[in-house]
C-alpha cells in the first residue's frame, strides 16, 4: 500500500522550544493524511475560507485525527470549546 500520510515539521525558535516544551510535544505528533490536508486547503481556496475559522472546522469534524496530538484532558477542552 502507499503511505497516504504526511509529516509535518515545524520549524520553532528556540525561546518558543525551551518556554514552550508542552506546545513543542504536540507539534511533533502532526501528522495528516494526505488527502485530508489536500481536501482542507482546497476548501479553503473554494470556500475563501481564512485559516482560523478553517481549524476550527477541522477541529469539529476530525477529532480521530487531533486527538492523538494532545492528551485526552486536553482533547476534552477543545472539544468542549467547540
Amino acid at each position: 500500500g502507499v503511505n497516504k500520510t504526511i509529516d509535518i515539521k515545524a520549524g520553532v525558535a528556540k525561546v518558543f522550544h525551551d518556554e514552550a516544551p508542552e506546545l513543542v510535544a504536540i507539534l511533533e505528533k502532526v501528522n495528516l493524511p494526505i488527502d485530508l490536508l489536500n481536501q482542507n486547503l482546497g476548501r479553503m481556496a473554494k470556500e475563501r475560507i481564512e485559516s482560523p475559522k478553517l481549524a476550527k472546522i477541522f477541529l469539529k469534524e476530525h477529532p480521530e485525527v487531533w486527538h492523538k496530538w494532545v492528551s485526552e484532558d486536553a482533547a476534552k477542552k477543545v472539544d468542549a470549546s467547540l
